[in-house]
């Protein structure tokens, strides 16, 4: 567990924040591909 969180995407940051200001869920959503996951699983359940 860290005190501080980044998350790249190609090299780019996509999430940098200290741990009192992201929520788990907002933590793992961006591990697990951010918006581009929310997009493809509204793809997926057309």
């Amino acid at each position: 567990m860290g005190d501080h969180f980044v998350i790249l995407k190609l090299g780019r940051r996509v999430l940098d924040k200290k741990r009192s200001e992201v929520t788990l869920e907002e933590l793992t959503a961006e591990m697990a591909g951010g918006q581009e996951l929310a997009e493809l699983s509204h793809e997926l359940k057309r």
